[in-house]
């Protein structure tokens, strides 16, 4: 799941869903923004009602207990694992008794902002697996370091709010998964990059293995978020859809596509969508090496395109 940055032209920073990224207000809506996630939600919703695991004997909830067709488990599952690189989380979840480490660096470039830039680091994320296909995970604060204007600028820097939250798997089978979480955002972090308030986010996840190593993901989110002390810490609620293209060979690298959005950004302020992509590489079985590359489709999430990289661990 990802974190978000929200940025203001007086910098502000609101950590949305999971991941970081900076965004700013949005003067009218587009509607029309919506329209490429529409295929894929409907693809993703007749693959499930064809999958022959929708019949099975063991219903809805049956835990898959044949070969390692599963991407959850088995050899290259950490890709699957990952929250990272991508704005979506994973639809599995850690084995119980393990631990899962993510953490990177990313580099933006603000949207509207004349040599605006910004730097995240270093987007911790540590998840802990737990009995009956669930995981607590928790966010410690990001560190942002944000220039505005034009060479040498005006730099400031702060720290974003504590996110802790919990993810259920509801089906896990060969085919698909589909789980539910749950995360809090802490009043916490800086008066610039902080959270004002507490937030919630509650998201739905549904992943389908498609044939040759392709697979497709849908994240359904509504969040309830509030605005850094410094900008009046006002309150708004979004609904955050995102849908995910995988194609992975060899159980060690896989590619990645996704667009995501937000209704709304901050108060008032109306829509944002953008797409991402990367690739991810596991050198051993448990450790992963990460690139990205991101771009504003409409709207505004705060940057016009990013750039970053990180790994992930399990043990």
């Amino acid at each position: 799941m990802s974190q978000f940055l929200s940025e203001r032209p007086l910098i502000r920073f609101v950590l949305l869903c999971r991941r970081m990224r900076p965004r700013l207000p949005v003067p009218t809506r587009k509607p029309s923004a919506f329209r490429p996630l529409v295929p894929l939600a409907v693809v993703l919703l007749a693959l499930v009602l064809a999958s022959p695991c929708a019949r099975a004997d063991d219903g809805l909830f049956g835990v898959f207990t044949g070969p390692s067709g599963n991407p959850c488990r088995g050899p290259g599952s950490l890709l699957a694992l990952l929250n990272r690189p991508t704005v979506s989380d994973s639809s599995c979840t850690v084995a119980p008794g393990r631990v899962m480490v993510e953490g990177g660096w990313q580099r933006l470039n603000l949207y509207g902002i004349p040599g605006g830039r910004s730097v995240n680091y270093p987007e911790f994320e540590f998840s802990f697996g737990l009995p009956d296909r669930t995981e607590i995970f928790v966010l410690p604060p990001n560190y942002t370091e944000q220039t505005v204007g034009l060479s040498p600028g005006i730099t400031s820097g702060g720290s974003t709010a504590t996110t802790v939250g919990l993810r259920h798997m509801l089906v896990d089978n060969e085919l698909w998964q589909i789980a539910a979480e749950a995360a809090v955002t802490l009043p916490s972090g800086s008066p610039e990059y902080g959270s004002a308030g507490t937030g919630y986010t509650t998201n739905a996840i549904l992943s389908y293995s498609l044939p040759h190593g392709f697979g497709a993901e849908l994240q359904l989110g509504v969040s309830s978020e509030t605005l850094p002390t410094a900008v009046g810490g006002g309150r708004y609620t979004s609904f955050n859809p995102i849908g995910d293209l995988t194609y992975a060979w060899d159980n060690r690298y896989q590619f990645y596509g996704e667009i995501f959005g937000e209704t709304e950004t901050a108060p008032g302020a109306g829509e944002g969508f953008a797409w991402d992509g990367g690739f991810q590489y596991l050198p051993l079985p448990h450790f992963e090496l990460d690139v990205e590359i991101g771009h504003r489709i409409s709207g505004t999430l705060g940057f016009d395109n990013y750039v970053g990289f990180g790994g992930g661990f399990e043990f």
